[in-house]
């Protein structure tokens, strides 16, 4: 029970804490920011969603060793195979810069990509 309690923490409630706290932080200083979004961020705000970042971790899950932070890649191996971290920046061509939220929450809950596909 504790293991399926770790697993929905780790695959449902992570992924939307972080997305929420810091999905902002990282777009301010993207190039493809949105121009029409408040770029006007509370400092203390940042720094307490970096600080919860660095306690998680950093989402290894989503950067391979040596590689660029949250760019995906990263192999995780289990008895049903082999999966891969996927590119959860802010880039909208390889990331997912480009995506709404909503397509952001079919993609965690319901394994959906943007154009309906399975992910």
């Amino acid at each position: 029970m504790l293991r399926a309690c770790i697993v929905l923490l780790v695959l449902l409630v992570f992924p939307i804490l972080l997305w929420s706290g810091l999905s902002h932080a990282a777009w301010a200083e993207s190039p493809d920011t949105d121009p029409n979004m408040d770029t006007n961020l509370d400092p203390d705000l940042l720094a307490q969603g970096q600080y919860v970042f660095s306690l998680a971790g950093g989402c290894g899950c989503h950067t391979s060793a040596g590689g660029v932070v949250n760019a995906g890649g990263r192999a995780l191996k289990t008895p049903y195979g082999t999966f891969y971290g996927t590119n959860i920046t802010p880039d909208t061509r390889y990331g997912i810069g480009g995506w709404t939220d909503q397509e952001i929450i079919d993609s965690i809950r319901l394994g959906l990509k943007p154009d309906g596909g399975r992910s």
